[in-house]
């Protein structure tokens, strides 16, 4: 019997950067479901199909509404959360204090994304404590 696959949601409304990741993330042997939506997950959730041990949230949006927010901090207590966003999305908001410890800041290489994630599934797995150290990380280039 084989050691299980850790589960990764990935959710963000613009399909292609979702697929690239998607895609990265199957070949380095990760279980990951792609989402278009928030409720989507939150669906697959609730009706016991699946619950990831890793939620990324993509976002190219200028902001992060309050809802969004809110939403993603009761995920962070359930399981890790990823956001990979706009400079202009973080302006004037602390995700930090929010719960949020881990953000991929636009325009970032797929790389970038498959190294976070590692690092933070690497730490969510064997129990250790997640570094809010980790923070905000820029890379060079679009997904």
């Amino acid at each position: 019997m084989g050691i299980a696959k850790p589960t990764i949601f990935i959710v963000g409304e613009e399909w292609k950067p979702r697929t690239l990741i998607r895609a990265q993330l199957r070949e380095e042997g990760f279980e990951v479901t792609g989402l278009e939506t928030l409720e989507e997950a939150e669906q697959l959730v609730r009706r016991g199909i699946a619950f990831p041990d890793l939620l990324i949230y993509d976002t190219p949006a200028q902001t992060l509404d309050l809802n969004t927010l809110q939403r993603l901090k009761a995920w962070a207590a359930r399981s890790s959360v990823l956001v990979s966003t706009s400079a202009s999305a973080l302006a004037g908001m602390d995700l930090e204090r929010e719960g949020l410890h881990h953000v991929l800041v636009r325009p970032f290489l797929i790389e970038d994304v498959v190294r976070k994630v590692r690092l933070m599934l690497r730490t969510v797995l064997s129990g250790e404590d997640e570094s809010p150290a980790a923070g905000t990380e820029k890379g060079k280039r679009k997904a």
